[in-house]
């Protein structure tokens, strides 16, 4: 059998301010739940922020790339109009 007391502060009218055990128990379960809730909650928020840090490095990356190339292509068009101009201009 199993008995269940409730100790009232003085001059408390709530159950919520009881010091019973029962009611510490759960809402210490409560309070724990709350917090595992929130952790989780914070892991997500953490791996969608490493996620978008991975992509905005990967397109930093190929960006990176890509500038690269075309600063290359530029060089080989650069020197291409000088021995075009050479060959052409009088002089």
């Amino acid at each position: 059998m199993t008995y269940f007391f409730t100790y009232f502060r003085p001059g408390s009218k709530s159950l919520l301010e009881c010091d019973s055990p029962v009611y510490h128990l759960r809402f210490c379960r409560k309070k724990s739940e709350k917090l595992n809730e929130d952790l989780e909650t914070e892991r997500f928020q953490r791996l969608a922020e490493q996620d978008r840090v991975i992509q905005s490095e990967q397109k930093r990356y190929m960006l990176e790339r890509s500038a690269e190339k075309l600063h290359a292509q530029n060089l080989k068009l650069s020197v291409k109009l000088e021995e075009l101009q050479m060959k052409y201009e009088p002089g």
